[in-house]
C-alpha cells in the first residue's frame, strides 16, 4: 500500500462506511483480505476506493497497530470510472446475510469438528 496511495472516492463514504472498522481489521487479521478492493485510476500513480473504503480503513488500522507491513500489496480490481457508481452499488446492495441454519453449522463445526450434512 506504500507504493501506490490509494484514498477512498465519495462513493460508500457514508456512515456505514465508516462504522465497524475495529470488526473488519480482527477479520482482516484473522483470515486476511478475502475481498479486492476495487479501484478506478486516479492521478497517477494514485488510485481511488470506489468499493471497498471499509477494507481500505481496517488495513490502514491494521497497519497503523503494526500487524500488517507498510508495504502491504492489497489486491484491487481497476474498474472503468464510467462504471465505478455501478460497482460501488453492486456491491453494497448485492450482500446477504448468512441463512441462521448455515450459522449453526458454522459454529457446529467450529466447535466440534462436525462435517457439514452435505458430505
Amino acid at each position: 500500500m506504500a507504493d501506490i496511495a490509494i484514498r477512498t472516492g465519495p462513493i460508500g463514504t457514508a456512515v456505514g462506511g465508516i462504522l465497524g472498522n475495529g470488526s473488519v481489521a480482527a477479520s482482516i487479521a484473522a483470515h486476511g483480505l478475502l475481498q479486492n478492493l476495487s479501484v478506478v485510476r486516479a492521478d497517477e500513480p494514485r488510485y481511488a476506493v470506489v468499493a471497498g473504503s471499509r477494507r481500505l480503513a481496517a488495513l490502514r488500522l491494521l497497519i497503523k497497530r503494526g500487524k500488517l507491513a507498510r508495504d502491504f500489496a492489497a489486491p484491487c480490481t481497476i474498474i472503468e470510472p464510467e462504471l465505478s457508481a455501478e460497482a460501488s452499488l453492486a456491491e453494497n446492495v448485492q450482500r446477504a446475510p448468512l441463512h441462521p441454519l448455515d450459522q449453526h453449522l458454522v459454529r457446529d463445526f467450529r466447535v466440534h469438528g462436525a462435517a457439514s450434512p452435505a458430505t
